[in-house]
């Protein structure tokens, strides 16, 4: 598996995050690649980066309290219930050690969606 830090560090230069961004950031991939080894999920270079792009526009969309546009539901069927349970508690733990409002259906599929190809790859 490809460390989501390695992955937390390279998004931070490149989308030049701020202190506190880059903070949250990595705080925020640490518990995600917990998750990730609870669910057997590996992500492979491009995948992690992917993920850690994904997360830096989540921490900042949490700072400026700006929602991800609404995305089907319908699309829930395709994540494994683990995953989606994993994904909620991931989200979930972020969002009240911040303070901050629960992230949406939207972003938890969104994030989901990264974990189920994680873990159905067959890359390892």
């Amino acid at each position: 598996m490809y460390p989501l830090s390695e992955a937390a560090r390279r998004v931070c230069a490149d989308m030049a995050l701020g202190t506190g961004e880059a903070a949250e950031l990595r705080a925020f991939l640490a518990a995600a690649e917990r998750t990730a080894e609870d669910l057997g999920a590996r992500f492979d270079e491009g995948r992690a980066m992917a993920l850690a792009a994904h997360s830096a526009g989540f921490v900042r969309r949490l700072r400026g309290a700006s929602p991800l546009p609404a995305v089907s539901a319908s699309f829930f069927d395709e994540i494994d219930d683990d995953v989606r349970g994993a994904v909620t508690a991931l989200l979930g733990d972020h969002t009240r050690g911040s303070g901050r409002a629960g992230a949406g259906d939207d972003e938890v599929l969104l994030f989901a969606i990264h974990f189920q190809i994680a873990k159905s790859s067959t890359w390892r």
